[in-house]
């Protein structure tokens, strides 16, 4: 113990005179001390997560392009469309690492939705989406069990896996982050579109899409896109070639039709109302995070869209949205030279090319009949499985009247239903029914599965009417019956 004391007493001078490097000298390069400045650790520590948050996703997100120029305004280049055509059998408005919101719910084109965004794999899916240019783009599909079958091989994005593979292409009008990083999201679906090719599966999905036409619109731009791949074919040119890239001439003019109205009428009231500028918006206190929340919120009170057609909201000129319409199909139908490129250059190569997917495990969609998913109703399972032959415009017009029809019939046997529990009765996978409507390729036959529903409600309610009236018949006091 004397030996450890004297040498003690000889180590005490070296020691002071050598520097010793102390925490206060090894000021870390991000996070500032609480003693060293003015500001709550609370502050300090957002101020620290904002300027970590811009080094890592600054230019670091995968680039989302499409193959068009009607999705982003700019002139493709031609090279890259050939390329994209011959690579991914390319049809219609193609997206290309477009990030996937996989939830257990199903939304539909016209539908407002607000997204409080939790889950960490999602935050960091919208930190990268927010690094890039507007418009802020992802895609919304139903995922059974949600983040939990994340990384599951049978929910997998490929053929034969329990996972639906069309879903919605969604863009966010609105983003408030958090004080705590989360974010809270107004977000308008647009258009449906089917899985093509799966990029990767974690941390969250990214995948390859196309956006799906109805057959209806696509019937109406079949005869131009075959006169103009005629005139664009030599003589070279198989017969194959020429039919191939007429069909998908066919699904890309009517992709491009469809978009044009979709952004210039269709999406009008979203596009009034998305905040500008370069990311989500943030508060500098509680209190300036809960007003942006409210303002966010005001926005998004109705889930359905409404139309631009309203005195309050503002009429579109209809015409000038024709006109891009037109433009987007002559455009379309004048750069189909690849289409043509592509299809023969697979045939050569003893590929599918443009006849299918032969760069994509896709081969089927896994829509809720090849999934098994017991809608309640064998008539739900016989429209969907029947092949859907598009209808003039009379059949949509009497089709859509009745569809009126039914909806008057089941507001008032609701009325007379008023205070009866039948929500039981009335039970359904909601999900499961919306992404049968997503599935639907055309007009009519979305049409027809929503009066098959309607009708199915139509049938409970007048029953439980039924019950409802006899037992007020009934009554030991001898009251009258229910009236409607």
């Amino acid at each position: 113990m004397r030996g450890l004391r004297r040498a003690a007493g000889t180590a005490a001078p070296t020691a002071a005179a050598v520097p010793v490097l102390t925490r206060r000298t090894t000021r870390p390069l991000l996070v500032p001390r609480a003693s060293d400045s003015d500001e709550a650790p609370e502050e300090i520590t957002r101020d620290t997560i904002k300027r970590l948050t811009k080094l890592y996703y600054y230019d670091k997100a995968e680039p989302l392009t499409t193959s068009t120029s009607q999705a982003n305004g700019s002139q493709p280049d031609s090279r890259q469309t050939a390329a994209a055509a011959a690579s991914c059998a390319s049809s219609g408005l193609h997206f290309s690492n477009l990030p996937l919101w996989r939830t257990e719910w199903a939304v539909l084109p016209g539908c407002q939705e607000f997204l409080h965004v939790l889950a960490p794999h999602y935050v960091h899916m919208f930190e990268a989406i927010f690094s890039r240019p507007r418009p802020w783009l992802f895609g919304h599909l139903l995922l059974p069990a949600g983040s939990r079958s994340l990384g599951s091989a049978g929910y997998a994005l490929a053929s034969g896996s329990s996972s639906p593979l069309v879903g919605v292409l969604v863009q966010v009008t609105r983003a408030v982050r958090l004080r705590d990083g989360k974010f809270l999201i107004l977000a308008t679906a647009c258009a449906r579109f089917k899985v093509v090719r799966c990029v990767r599966e974690l941390p969250y999905s990214v995948a390859d899409v196309e956006l799906l036409e109805d057959a209806e619109l696509a019937d109406d731009l079949q005869g131009a896109a075959m006169t103009a791949v005629l005139q664009a074919a030599g003589d070279e040119v198989s017969i194959t070639s020429v039919m191939a890239a007429a069909s998908a001439a066919t699904r890309e003019a009517a992709a491009a039709v469809a978009w044009a109205w979709l952004r210039g009428y269709e999406l009008a009231v979203a596009a009034q109302q998305e905040w500008p500028g370069p990311g989500p918006r943030e508060g500098d206190s509680d209190l300036e995070t809960h007003l942006l929340v409210q303002e966010l919120m005001a926005h998004g009170v109705s889930e359905v869209l409404p139309l631009p057609d309203g005195v309050v909201i503002g009429r579109c000129d209809l015409r000038q949205v024709a006109a891009a319409a037109d433009t987007a199909l002559q455009e379309t139908l004048r750069n189909i030279g690849h289409l043509l490129q592509a299809g023969q250059a697979a045939l050569e190569g003893g590929g599918l090319g443009l006849l299918g997917s032969s760069s994509s495990s896709i081969t089927s969609l896994n829509t809720v009949v090849q999934r098994g998913v017991d809608l309640q109703g064998a008539e739900f399972e016989h429209l969907l499985s029947s092949s859907a032959a598009s209808a003039t415009l009379e059949d949509l017009l009497m089709l859509e009247a009745a569809v009126w029809a039914q909806l008057d019939t089941l507001i008032v046997l609701a009325n007379r239903v008023r205070g009866t529990r039948v929500v039981g009765q009335l039970e359904q996978d909601k999900a499961e029914l919306r992404q049968a409507l997503l599935e639907c390729t055309s007009v009519a036959q979305r049409l027809r599965f929503v009066l098959a529903v309607l009708g199915k409600h139509i049938k409970v309610l007048a029953a439980v009417a039924a019950v409802k009236s006899v037992q007020g018949e009934q009554r030991p006091d001898g009251g009258a019956g229910t009236q409607s």
